[in-house]
């Protein structure tokens, strides 16, 4: 008798769960999209300002003297953006050109260090404008 009560009061709540679900998925769902969108453009911004901090340490060095250290920084970030699906297919030339320059058997010299450097800040700089453009245009909608 109580085994049957609480399998029809479990039943009862599988239902009004399953009803809120869908009130909420309907009458309220442009608003959990944008929460998720919002929760998105966190994370890439998140990896955009981690990405900014290794260019920094990369410019922070000298060319001539800490040559492992900015390879090694250098294939850090074309690890993190090789892994962020957003990020690879803007990035794509880019990191292969800055594995290419890193990998060659001479030594980076500094002007093509802070080249490469400049060149990913920029892309950096506009992704970020891209990213807020998506945001604005998808709240309009």
């Amino acid at each position: 008798m109580i085994k049957e009560a609480l399998s029809i009061a479990s039943d009862i709540a599988t239902v009004a769960a399953t009803t809120l679900a869908f009130y909420l998925f309907f009458a309220k769902g442009s608003e959990i999209r944008a929460m998720l969108r919002a929760v998105a453009n966190f994370a890439h911004q998140s990896s955009l300002g981690e990405i900014r901090q290794k260019l920094d340490v990369i410019a922070s060095l000298r060319a001539q003297d800490d040559q492992d250290e900015i390879v090694s920084v250098f294939h850090d970030i074309c690890g993190q953006i090789d892994g962020n699906p957003r990020l690879k297919s803007h990035f794509a030339s880019l990191t292969e050109r800055v594995r290419k320059a890193s990998n060659q058997k001479r030594s980076m010299s500094e002007p093509q260090k802070r080249s490469l450097v400049s060149e990913l800040r920029e892309q950096l700089r506009h992704s970020d404008i891209s990213n807020i453009a998506d945001a604005v245009g998808d709240k309009k909608k």
